[in-house]
């Protein structure tokens, strides 16, 4: 009888062990699930503080963006003004060079006209 009151005794303290343990590891357990939920919510704050910056991002580049196409606008209204100029001002040289050769012809005519002298007369 010593030797069955033995054995329960051993059997309640390795109950009584087992049972202790679970505890312990519900607490571990319960304590693991805290502190993944609080990481979880971490996760999730970064994550909205992540899209946040980026919907500002993408705000702020697309203000530039219309900023910028509006200077390429503009400095392509100014290069087709400035290359229309400049052609007319290559057409304005073209035809004061093309007064120049006349007059140097005729200056050139008069003094060979002069240098020659009048015609004479057969």
């Amino acid at each position: 009888m010593d030797d069955l009151r033995q054995r329960l005794r051993l059997k309640e303290a390795d109950s009584l062990k087992a049972i202790a343990d679970a505890r312990q590891a519900t607490a571990k357990a319960v304590s693991l699930e805290g502190r993944l939920k609080a990481l979880n919510l971490d996760l999730e704050a970064e994550k909205r503080n992540a899209l946040e910056s980026l919907a500002e991002t993408e705000q702020t580049f697309r203000r530039e963006k219309v900023v910028w196409e509006q200077e390429l606008d503009s400095m392509r209204a100014r290069l087709h003004g400035a290359t229309a100029e400049l052609q007319q001002l290559k057409s304005m040289k073209l035809e004061a060079d093309r007064r120049q050769m006349e007059h140097l012809a005729r200056l050139q005519e008069h003094v060979t006209d002069e240098a020659i002298g009048p015609n004479p007369k057969p």
